[in-house]
């Protein structure tokens, strides 16, 4: 599934969140629910994200996967993105986009 947030057509941003806020509701350790959050942003800026919070979720449901913690590296900043770039070299699972 490849998922893009369209800058010129807000209204797809919006239908994504509440899809994925649905999603949530049913299962919320649903770990591709968190990988299309943590990747649905605009700008790359975490305040564009449809969750702020999708890459603290998404290493939560899926510690062992490097992409969540280079996920979470990049909307992360000073120790806490060092620690998570470290974390991800480490993984056992390897770097794998499911």
């Amino acid at each position: 599934m490849l998922v893009w947030r369209d800058q010129a057509d807000s209204a797809r941003a919006t239908k994504v969140a509440d899809l994925l806020e649905r999603a949530f509701a049913l299962q919320p350790d649903q770990v591709f629910g968190w990988y299309v959050a943590s990747v649905f942003c605009g700008s790359g800026e975490l305040s564009s994200c449809v969750r702020a919070d999708a890459a603290q979720e998404l290493v939560r449901v899926d510690p062992d996967n490097g992409f969540a913690w280079t996920v979470l590296a990049t909307r992360s900043s000073g120790e806490q993105a060092y620690t998570a770039l470290h974390r991800a070299a480490q993984a056992r699972g390897g770097v794998r986009c499911r």
